[in-house]
C-alpha cells in the first residue's frame, strides 16, 4: 500500500505518552502508533464515510464523493445529461475518465473536480479539466 508523508503537530504531553509506549515495545515507532490510531478512528467513522459517499450517488446529486479509485464513463455522463443535471466531483484518490468521453460532454455535466483528485484521462480532457479544478 502506498503511503504519503504528513506533518502533524502533537502536544508535548501526548507525544511523551506515545514515546513511552514505543520505548516499552507496544509500538515499533511513532509512525506505527499514529497509523494504528488513524486506522481505529477511520474504522469508528466508517458508517459516516459510507453515508457521505452513498448520499452523493443518490439520484443525480450535485456532488459526487469517492475515496480510492473511481471510473467515470460516457454512459454515466450521458445519464446526467439526459436528466439535465450537473455535478461536481469531490474525493480523495484517482479518477479515471474513459477515453470515449469528450470535452463537450464533460463540460455539460461536470461543474468542477477537486484538486485533491488525481485525474487520468486523454490529453484533450486534461487541458479542459485544468479550467474546472478547484
Amino acid at each position: 500500500m502506498n503511503s504519503e508523508k504528513v506533518s502533524v503537530n502533537i502536544n508535548d504531553d501526548k507525544l511523551a505518552k506515545i514515546d513511552m509506549l514505543v520505548s516499552e515495545g507496544f509500538y515499533s515507532n511513532r509512525s506505527a502508533f499514529i497509523n494504528d490510531a488513524v486506522s481505529d478512528l477511520l474504522a469508528k467513522n466508517e458508517n459516516l464515510i459510507d453515508k457521505i459517499i452513498t448520499e452523493s450517488k443518490r439520484s443525480y446529486s450535485s456532488d459526487t464523493w469517492f475515496v480510492g479509485i473511481q471510473n467515470l464513463s460516457r454512459k454515466e455522463l450521458q445519464d446526467y445529461l439526459e436528466h439535465n443535471a450537473q455535478f461536481s466531483i469531490k474525493g480523495f484518490g484517482i479518477l479515471y475518465i474513459d477515453n470515449d468521453v469528450d470535452t463537450e460532454l464533460l463540460s455539460k455535466t461536470v461543474t468542477y473536480i477537486s484538486n485533491k483528485i488525481i485525474v487520468r484521462c486523454s490529453d484533450d480532457l486534461q487541458e479542459y479539466i485544468k479550467t474546472i479544478r478547484k
